[in-house]
């Protein structure tokens, strides 16, 4: 869906020279046999303050393979682009004085009218430099977006929290994951863990948080929460394991920190859960 393509790291230019004007992007979502089919297309203009060659750096996304049930990362090259120096852009250090003209002749208005028609065809080149340059980029963001929303096919949206920030608390979230393991909720149950892992470690994305944080605890309950919800097949889910295990966790954590004052916000002992 188009809430879950990410936003391409369009802002980072390689080096001061070499300027950046991303175009705003354009979404679109189809509905297929296959699911829900989502777009999105960003163009980006490239300008260089001085003539030379620019890298643009590789791009990186991660995304969830629900063949193989594992995390994989989608990557495009690093691109170089040249920057030519024009006729254009050279002008001497120090103009000479004005000269008086003397009165133009025939043969000389001739040769200002042939000049003048030559001016915008020496003109016509950098423009097309830098609009084969403009809309390369473009093309470039456009085929990543398309090849994106290929492999995102039937990713869930995630919820849209009607809380506040400031009414988010630890106990409330962990309260959300209990009661929707208990309902054998799988795709509530997702959302309320990735709620709690952003929460918890907020300069983490949520996957790989999940996999870092707690893969080596409940490991074999999130894999089978992941295939429930990625690949169906026609069981029911069943949320007790994975509450389970993630009060092992939390207990585990309870203990490392013994003897530490929580704030009146912080977690409640799990004995009141």
């Amino acid at each position: 869906s188009l809430g879950m393509l990410p936003e391409l790291d369009g802002d980072k230019a390689p080096t001061a020279e070499l300027k950046q004007y991303p175009d705003q992007p354009v979404t679109r979502e189809d509905k297929t046999s296959a699911g829900l089919s989502s777009q999105r297309s960003q163009k980006t203009a490239f300008i260089a303050g001085k003539p030379g060659t620019y890298t643009l750096p590789a791009i990186e996304i991660p995304w969830w393979n629900t063949v193989t049930d594992t995390m994989e990362v989608a990557r495009l090259p690093a691109q170089t682009l040249t920057a030519l120096l024009t006729t254009q852009t050279a002008a001497p250090e120090h103009e000479p004085p004005p000269v008086p003209k003397p009165q133009s002749d025939g043969a000389d208005k001739l040769a200002e009218s042939a000049a003048a028609r030559s001016t915008p065809d020496q003109e016509r080149d950098p423009l097309w430099f830098w609009l084969a340059l403009l809309f390369g980029a473009g093309w470039l963001l456009t085929a990543l977006a398309w090849w994106w929303q290929f492999r995102r096919l039937r990713r869930p949206q995630p919820a849209v929290s009607t809380e506040s920030t400031a009414s988010v608390t630890e106990p409330r979230l962990i309260k959300a994951l209990e009661k929707a393991c208990m309902a054998n909720d799988a795709d509530a149950a997702r959302k309320a863990l990735e709620r709690w892992v952003a929460f918890r470690w907020p300069q983490s994305s949520t996957v790989d948080a999940l996999e870092a944080r707690l893969g080596g605890i409940i490991g074999p309950e999130l894999r089978e929460l992941n295939r429930s919800l990625y690949a169906p097949s026609g069981a029911i889910w069943q949320g007790l394991p994975l509450w389970q295990g993630f009060k092992r966790y939390l207990d585990g954590e309870s203990a490392r920190h013994n003897g530490r004052v929580d704030p009146p916000e912080a977690l409640e002992p799990l004995h009141r859960l």
